[in-house]
């Protein structure tokens, strides 16, 4: 992704938005991409030195994209043993508008251990994007990763709620608690804790 001008705008509800240009020529995903290009397109975020330079820039000037050196062996074993891509970066259509999107955990040093945020890169299909912040996190922890709720109809934690996701949702993983999901819904991500008995979203291929 080539970026050539950002501004700052407010974004509803969860995040700061940041609207960045970006070249049509350099990275342009399908909305649903296979698991080959879904892996390629992966490993292009992390490195292209565009993106990079935005996360320098609007997160902190030290942050990068969990991966599975960051994770504990039981993460990283199941990252390396499979042809997922990484712990730290999904890609989907989150708000269902044909354009491919990135939600990535970014971690970064403090003056006392580590931070972390979860971000979600929205594509527009003139170029740009908006980088909506979803979460801050006190402290960086080596077993939390992210993945693809997909379509469908899930429960809300301790209540009787229904709520039917339009689209993918961006799924907050940690082995010793309940999902956490963020999913687009009248313009804006909203935030839903799973029930205990929800098995952990899948994390297979065609979901990257």
């Amino acid at each position: 992704m080539a970026w050539k001008t950002c501004g700052l705008i407010v974004g509803s509800m969860l995040s700061t938005a940041i609207v960045c240009q970006a070249s049509q020529q350099e990275l342009k995903p399908s909305p649903d991409p296979g698991p080959q290009e879904a892996a390629g397109l992966m490993q292009k975020a992390m490195t292209n030195p565009r993106m990079q330079a935005i996360i320098r820039q609007n997160v902190h000037p030290d942050a990068t994209i969990v991966s599975v050196e960051n994770v504990n062996p039981v993460i990283r074993e199941r990252f390396l043993n499979t042809e997922e891509a990484v712990p730290g970066l999904v890609t989907a259509d989150f708000n269902g508008d044909g354009v491919a999107d990135y939600a990535a955990l970014l971690r970064f040093p403090k003056k006392a251990g580590f931070g972390e945020w979860l971000v979600v890169f929205i594509g527009a299909r003139g170029g740009s994007f908006q980088l909506r912040l979803l979460e801050k996190y006190d402290g960086f922890r080596d077993d939390v990763y992210i993945t693809i709720e997909p379509p469908g109809q899930v429960n809300a934690s301790g209540s009787l709620r229904i709520v039917n996701l339009r689209a993918p949702a961006i799924a907050r993983i940690h082995p010793e608690r309940p999902p956490t999901i963020f999913y687009w819904e009248k313009g804006r991500f909203q935030r839903l804790r799973m029930p205990d008995s929800h098995p952990a979203p899948s994390t297979s291929p065609s979901n990257h």
